[in-house]
């Protein structure tokens, strides 16, 4: 890696913490032997979250991943994410490694909508 790339990337790390959520995980559930469910809790009030949207982790140095916003409620400051593992991945590593008290800063979450429960197919 050049260092202008390294420099690029510290930079926009710590100027991201000024606009990028962060939230904080209170819980993770196992809800399928595959399907986690994490919980973060974080000032998520002027981010407009719609459950469904999909939102990217960094979980790596120049690695994110996308995970599916599962629900949200802004009085709370709480959403969830739903994390599939897929077999030995990078993220599915990551994933299982996470712990209460963690803090994950959220990306991209404008992205496309994918999750929709009121789907009938």
């Amino acid at each position: 890696m050049s260092k202008l790339s390294k420099w690029l990337r510290v930079s926009l790390e710590r100027a991201s913490r000024f606009f990028l959520p962060t939230g904080k995980i209170v819980c993770i559930e196992d809800i399928a032997p595959k399907l986690k469910k994490i919980v973060l809790r974080g000032d998520f009030t002027h981010l407009p979250f719609t459950p469904g949207l999909v939102v990217k982790c960094r979980i790596g140095k120049l690695q994110f991943r996308q995970f599916t916003l599962s629900r949200f409620d802004k009085a709370s400051g709480s959403c969830e994410l739903l994390i599939y593992l897929q077999n030995d991945s990078k993220a599915a590593a990551w994933v299982t490694g996470l712990k209460s008290g963690d803090q994950l800063r959220l990306f991209g979450w404008a992205a496309r909508l994918r999750y929709q429960p009121d789907f009938t197919g």
